[in-house]
């Protein structure tokens, strides 16, 4: 947040949250049109179905826009994933203060 606050207004941030309980934490969009759908997961379990929210909304909402995916959890293993989907692993003993 601080980063897109502090740019010269080349991206935007968002959350996206519908009736029917699709959820994406995070989305970023830059002047181009390009986005960026980030979700946070708290626990260790992940799975390609957790790509499903941001999977709807491109082809839903933002046909023509591409959309690129990344899930930021906290699991030992990587998971295989599908175009412009990623997962990275993060580390919570490195998060505290």
């Amino acid at each position: 947040m601080a980063q897109v606050d502090a740019g010269d207004g080349r991206y935007e941030l968002f959350h996206y949250h519908d009736r029917e309980k699709r959820e994406i934490d995070f989305l970023i969009e830059r002047e181009d049109d390009a986005l960026l759908g980030i979700e946070v997961k708290a626990g260790s379990a992940v799975a390609k179905e957790d790509f499903r929210h941001m999977r709807w909304f491109q082809k839903n909402l933002k046909k023509n826009q591409t959309l690129v995916g990344i899930i930021l959890y906290t699991a030992d293993k990587l998971l295989e994933t599908h175009k412009n989907n990623t997962v990275l692993k993060i580390c919570p003993k490195n998060l505290q203060r």
